[in-house]
């Protein structure tokens, strides 16, 4: 060892602060995208972060919350020589204020017709 000290091995511990975009697991990246409604119901192309420069992702129309969509090869590098992937998993945000257009255009769409979303749930509660 250095200084007539004797040699041994050395060990590190070492704390990664975690990210406020993306997370990891393994070579793979997870991110929260968050999209409008209409963007989810009608599809959309909006612009998200990568390690490097945002892109263009196709949200699919009717995309759901918590959908995932994938890049394929935009994660972290491996040991092999390849890349792991870019997941974003899609949150559905609501406005924080509505216009009076947004409002009418909101009750609009509430008058048309459509399945009740908590028909299943209040069955499986023995309501019917």
């Amino acid at each position: 060892g250095r200084n007539g000290g004797r040699r041994g091995d050395l060990y590190l511990r070492v704390h990664i602060k975690p990210d406020r975009v993306f997370r990891r697991e393994g070579a793979d990246l997870h991110v929260t995208l968050p999209v409008w409604p209409w963007e989810a119901a009608l599809g959309a192309e909006v612009l998200a972060p990568t390690l490097a420069d945002p892109v263009r992702v196709k949200v699919p129309p009717g995309s759901r919350a918590g959908s995932k969509l994938r890049l394929k090869g935009k994660g972290l590098p491996t040991a092999a020589g390849g890349r792991g992937d870019l997941f974003y998993t899609l949150q559905i945000v609501m406005p924080t204020s509505l216009t009076d257009e947004d409002r009418k255009l909101y009750e609009q769409l509430g008058r048309a017709r459509h399945p009740d979303p908590r028909a299943d749930l209040l069955l499986q509660a023995g309501h019917s």
